[in-house]
């Protein structure tokens, strides 16, 4: 992978909140990166914002594949559980398989993240995180953008059939009406400039990037 001098998208959303723009670019380059692992029956399991890189040009790069799976289909399944907490789906610690569907759920997750500067589920202990994710549904503030709330309430279906992006995946993101003013063939081929510009870095210097969320192998 090419070196990406712009570090990672957590180290730009520390302590505040994207507007709704930075947030729909960041989040449809994570769509396009999706889509072109899905056609290669790949689930990343791990999207978030410390896994997403920025290039010099402040477009996004979907990174770290540790914990990535290549399903033998396009529906195939994974069986392991792992992920970082705040991040999974509820079906990967509450079933004994999952799909592509998770990377869109953790997408959800990104989003509200982005938005509001805080996580839709969280905890202090991983058996209280676990329920919360699987019992609860988030807080979505009235000020939330009526489009923003709608693609993260249905990006975080409990059940993955119901999730969208769970029958035609990248597609049916594309066509939410939060990415109403994005064109994406326009993304594709970087001919919108990015929302953030990296600032060139002393070499050898490590700011730009975060500590990781805490991840866990639940089983193999």
């Amino acid at each position: 992978m090419d070196y990406c001098p712009g570090g990672d998208l957590a180290s730009y959303m520390n302590h505040r909140s994207f507007p709704k723009e930075t947030a729909v670019f960041y989040s449809g380059c994570i769509v396009l990166g999706l889509q072109f692992l899905h056609e290669r029956h790949i689930i990343h399991r791990d999207i978030k914002p410390q896994n997403i890189l920025l290039n010099w040009d402040g477009y996004a790069r979907i990174t770290d594949f540790g914990i990535s799976k290549k399903t033998a289909g396009y529906d195939g399944k994974a069986y392991t559980a792992c992920g970082s907490l705040s991040y999974m789906a509820p079906e990967i610690f509450s079933s004994n398989n999952h799909g592509k569907s998770v990377d869109w759920w953790a997408l959800g997750v990104l989003l509200y993240k982005m938005l509001l500067n805080k996580l839709p589920f969280n905890a202090f202990f991983v058996e209280t995180l676990f329920k919360r994710i699987k019992e609860n549904e988030p807080n979505y503030p009235k000020n939330l953008d009526e489009d923003a709330t709608s693609i993260i309430q249905n990006l975080l279906r409990k059940n993955p059939q119901e999730r969208l992006g769970s029958k035609c995946d990248a597609e049916e993101l594309k066509e939410s009406s939060f990415f109403k003013e994005l064109d994406f063939d326009a993304l594709s081929k970087k001919q919108i400039k990015a929302p953030i510009i990296p600032q060139e870095k002393t070499p050898g210097c490590c700011c730009g990037f975060l500590c990781c969320q805490r991840q866990i192998v639940l089983s193999e």
